[in-house]
């Protein structure tokens, strides 16, 4: 019979690895999202955005919040910070 404890242990194990770091950062210009939460020891990657195209990182904030809300009823994995930055 197989041990049906070990997929949940190692999910378990997978999942406390991940963390909230600076899921919700907004300071001044830039946002880092990370929707289900930032993978630990992974710098951001840097996006550009732009306010003469019209980007809106309230719009970034706002779906990023969502992700999170998805992520946390599926239990779901830790994500690659993305550093949202205005770049003109």
């Amino acid at each position: 019979m197989k041990n049906i404890f070990v997929p949940i242990i190692l999910i378990a194990i997978f999942l406390s690895g991940c963390t909230q770091l600076d899921n919700n950062t907004l300071d001044g210009d830039f946002y880092i999202a990370c929707g289900c939460g930032c993978c630990p020891e992974i710098e951001p990657e840097e996006k550009c955005l732009y306010h003469s195209r019209g980007d809106d990182l309230n719009k970034i904030i706002e779906e990023d919040k969502k992700i999170a809300q998805i992520c946390e009823k599926r239990l779901a994995s830790c994500s690659n910070p993305i550093k949202y930055i205005y770049c003109d």
